[in-house]
């Protein structure tokens, strides 16, 4: 026997490491000595002389014998002072031994290479420095003529010899059928099959977990984000996205180096149905457990970590802050989100508490699904609801400072409300009515565009949209055929004014940020609106403005005569007249 090489990444292999398939062994012939060793208490090899033939112990003079460790972790066994070379029985299993050493590495017997680990024969899968491997044992050697590729074990990596005896590692699938697996430069592969060769074939884009397709969960490391639920599903190696009912039995891979895989498993309980989504709004991932919204054939439900909610008992309140509002996920119809329905509720009511603890109230959601609060009109009549709780009213309560008497059974208003120049808030918008009529709205005129008025407890002047049906204008410009002094349009008439994001109408300077020249780049643009009637000012205009010094400047100014933005400063000077600061003049 001529040893062809001794590796020396594998001489770090201790006796712990065995393989989990050893080669299966022949008859123990009866001229192999037996080898007690004990594995707990095997100590370092000493500093040796060899003198006539022998080793000896340097400092106690006495011949080697036994068991020993070398500075490279590799076990030797001596008799006499000489070191064991052949096949012994160590521990009920063949062991060969070179010169004292039990060999580790490649050697050639009988035209076949075989792989050693801690003098024994490996044949099978193995794991070395939480490294998983597969050993092929006997292969051909690669010298041989007719091209067949052969493998090999070498250093932490499997290889495959050609005919030109070249070394490449192993890509792809190796080893026996039972213990075939895909291998990615020699490891087995964990993770996604996208390295470069792979494009095309049926393994590419799929997800391994220790050479094979997972088909199972794995577990994302939650980082800087501290995320949570960052839980993939796997079916054959390919990302799964839809529901998925929990066996206990599925593999688990987990690239989340802050838990443990027990922390991981705690999220998924065995027997219970998971949505896994393709959402990334929330997470930045995809094929996570779904955590809120969530529609399904038309019909939206409410996730919390992967599991529906509101399936047991009545169902179950939620709040979504996205949306701020609150939610009832309705047990009879499977955790949907109800809309258009009043539900009991035993949580906390304030002043409308049916029970003496303050719980138990009727609450309405809206055709969104929303929890109604304040005012409610419907063709039964009108309803109130605690803007807090959103317990409806029933019998006598007192609202804004006025008395309203509602039924104490249906909560149906009884003593009837007449709006009367207010707002009524619906459905998110504001509605201005007068004398209980909706104002600023006439479907029936196909001509009419609105009102405009003025409502001394804000003092500000709205426009009431009649395409938004009679809904406040907000962030909008409209044109009125109202007087605009000397920015009329048709002499004193007809003007453009501005409602700001309140609804007010804009008075004075105002801005507007738009695209600038440059792509991706922004600036504002200024406006002014006459202090009196609110018309946007067009053309040469004076306007008498107050320096930050206190003395009263005549700035004259040119505005677009179609948009009426600011186009430019001609002049300013000192002003010694009598015209109201703020005030503006068309001069031509």
């Amino acid at each position: 026997m001529m040893k062809q090489k001794i590796l020396a990444t594998l001489t770090t292999v201790t006796a712990a490491l065995v393989c989990f398939l050893a080669l299966t062994m022949t008859v123990f012939a009866e001229e192999y000595p037996v080898i007690n060793r004990e594995e707990t208490d095997v100590p370092d090899r000493p500093t040796t002389v060899k003198r006539d033939g022998l080793f000896y112990n340097s400092d106690t003079n006495t011949v080697l014998d036994g068991w020993f460790e070398n500075y490279q972790y590799e076990l030797q066994y001596y008799q006499n002072g000489v070191g064991y070379t052949g096949i012994a029985i160590v521990d009920g299993e063949e062991w060969k031994f070179e010169n004292g050493t039990a060999l580790n590495g490649e050697y050639e017997e009988n035209g076949r290479y075989v792989t050693y680990i801690d003098g024994k024969p490996v044949n099978g899968p193995y794991t070395y420095m939480g490294n998983d491997f597969f050993v092929p044992g006997h292969v051909d050697s690669y010298t041989n003529k007719n091209g067949t590729v052969t493998e090999a074990a070498v250093g932490y990596n499997c290889w495959r010899y050609a005919e030109n005896g070249y070394q490449d590692s192993v890509n792809g699938w190796y080893g026996p059928e039972e213990y075939r697996r895909f291998y990615r430069r020699g490891i087995l592969l964990s993770g996604i099959a996208d390295s470069s060769g792979l494009e095309g074939t049926p393994e590419y884009g799929k997800y391994f977990n220790k050479g094979l397709p997972l088909t199972g969960f794995r577990a994302y490391d939650d980082g800087m984000y501290n995320r949570t639920y960052l839980i993939a599903c796997y079916i054959d190696g390919e990302r799964y996205f839809g529901h998925y009912q929990v066996t206990g039995n599925e593999e688990w891979s987990t690239e989340s180096y802050k838990e443990s895989m027990e922390y991981w498993k705690s999220y998924l309980e065995a027997g219970k149905t998971y949505l896994f989504s393709e959402d990334e709004t929330k997470t930045g991932y995809t094929g996570i457990l779904q955590e809120g919204f969530y529609e399904e054939n038309g019909c939206k439900y409410w996730y919390e970590g992967g599991i529906r909610q509101g399936t047991e008992g009545r169902g179950k309140e939620i709040y979504d802050p996205a949306t701020d509002a609150w939610y009832w996920l309705d047990a009879v119809d499977n955790g949907k989100v109800a809309t258009g329905k009043d539900v009991y509720q035993e949580s906390y009511a304030g002043a409308y508490a049916d029970r003496p603890d303050g719980t138990g109230k009727w609450v309405r959601y809206d055709e969104n699904g929303h929890m109604i609060k304040g005012w409610c009109d419907t063709e039964k009549g009108t309803y109130y609801f605690d803007p807090e709780t959103g317990a409806m009213a029933k019998g006598t309560a007192v609202i804004d400072g006025k008395e309203y008497a509602f039924d104490k059974n249906t909560g149906l208003l009884t003593t009837q409300k007449v709006h009367d120049r207010e707002w009524v808030s619906v459905d998110g918008k504001e509605y201005w009515y007068e004398n209980g009529v909706r104002q600023g709205y006439d479907p029936e005129n196909p001509d009419y565009r609105g009102k405009e008025i003025y409502d001394p407890a804000s003092d500000a002047w709205y426009w009431l949209d009649n395409i938004q049906q009679g809904a406040k204008a907000v962030s909008k410009d409209v044109y009125q055929e109202s007087w605009a002094g000397s920015f009329g349009d048709n002499g004193e008439y007809g003007k453009w004014v501005r409602y700001d994001e309140n609804g007010h109408m804009v008075k004075g300077w105002d801005k507007i940020m738009v695209e600038a020249e440059i792509k991706g780049h922004y600036k504002y643009v200024w406006y002014y609106f006459d202090l009196e009637t609110g018309a946007m000012a067009k053309g040469k205009v004076s306007i008498i403005e107050l320096s930050p010094d206190g003395v009263l400047q005549e700035w004259i100014y040119i505005f677009d005569e179609v948009d009426g933005h600011k186009v430019e400063s001609i002049s300013h000077e000192n002003y010694t007249g009598d015209r109201e600061v703020g005030s503006a003049i068309r001069l031509e």
